[in-house]
């Protein structure tokens, strides 16, 4: 079985909590080692993203937040992936905030962007569509919580400073689809580029996670 088909039914069977933690700390000794050949990547939105699996309709990544990678986006943080998320939180605390987001004209404060990425390129084309945006949900999740998030679905995931947070995230992409972000009315096209970890800095962030992992017990 793949990282993915394996990590999704211990989900689906709810046997998660037995299994997740300790795949995780598999692939990350792995990738620590470099007996798993991938460069961790650093997401514009604040966390370091390990792309364990891609695949065609899916795929397995790892994130991590520390204290001292927090960058975001200079659009916003509220977007809407092409698709189906369901995430495993390893350890620390992530708030997710579902924002209702309606047409509007007058009373709009968004421009809605639509995203293409090449590779490690995210091409932010702006849309004629303008909305008004509101908080509709917020949901905090800990160690050992699941969360899903059907595509479409305009959120924002929120990591507090202080805390060091890693997740297993699977997606199922719908390529009927697209990315979508929300940035300021006046914002033009813009291009944003991920920049890659080297294999020290690798190799340390997936320590980081692993050592905290065996730290509360995971083996």
């Amino acid at each position: 079985m793949t990282d993915y088909e394996n990590i999704d039914a211990a989900i689906q069977h709810d046997t998660a909590a037995d299994s997740v933690p300790r795949q995780a700390l598999s692939l990350l000794r792995d990738i620590a080692s470099g007996r798993r050949d991938l460069a961790a990547v650093r997401h514009p939105l604040g966390f370091i993203c390990f792309p364990v699996e891609r695949m065609s309709e899916y795929g397995v990544c790892v994130h991590l937040w520390t204290p001292d990678a927090r960058r975001v986006l200079a659009a916003s943080q509220v977007h809407a992936h092409s698709w189906d998320l369901t995430s495993y939180v390893l350890y620390g605390t992530l708030r997710n905030q579902r924002i209702r987001v309606d047409a509007a004209q007058d009373s709009a404060s968004h421009r809605v962007f639509e995203v293409r990425s090449r590779g490690d390129v995210d091409e932010f084309h702006a849309t004629p569509r303008l909305v008004s945006c509101q908080p509709e949900a917020d949901s905090v999740y800990g160690a050992g919580s699941v969360y899903f998030l059907p595509v479409g679905v305009f959120h924002a995931t929120v990591a507090s400073r202080e805390q060091h947070i890693a997740t297993v995230v699977l997606g199922r992409s719908r390529p009927e689809a697209t990315d979508l972000a929300l940035g300021p009315i006046r914002a033009r096209s813009r291009t944003v580029t991920r920049s890659r970890c080297n294999a020290l800095e690798t190799a340390r962030a997936a320590l980081l996670i692993a050592d905290r992992l065996e730290a509360v017990g995971v083996a």
